[in-house]
């Protein structure tokens, strides 16, 4: 988690220091329904590609913790 946390960090300040195009959330398609966007609507190109990229191995991590406790996921 503290990874995540520090990695997002990261990415955001590159983004907001070194990259100048932003993606507004309410345009995309059902933009609407992303609670994110109601709070910050622009978003850095970086970080929109960031949040899917860091979901797989989130939910790989899940999965496996899950089967180490003898859960099925």
């Amino acid at each position: 988690m503290l990874l995540f946390v520090v990695l997002y960090l990261v990415v955001a300040t590159v983004d907001e220091v070194f990259v100048a195009s932003a993606v507004s959330i309410q345009d995309l398609p059902l933009g609407q329904y992303i609670p994110m966007g109601m709070i910050d609507p622009e978003v850095g190109v970086l970080v929109l590609m960031y949040r899917p990229v860091m979901g797989i191995p989130t939910l790989s991590v899940t999965i496996r913790r899950l089967h180490d406790v003898g859960k099925s996921g």
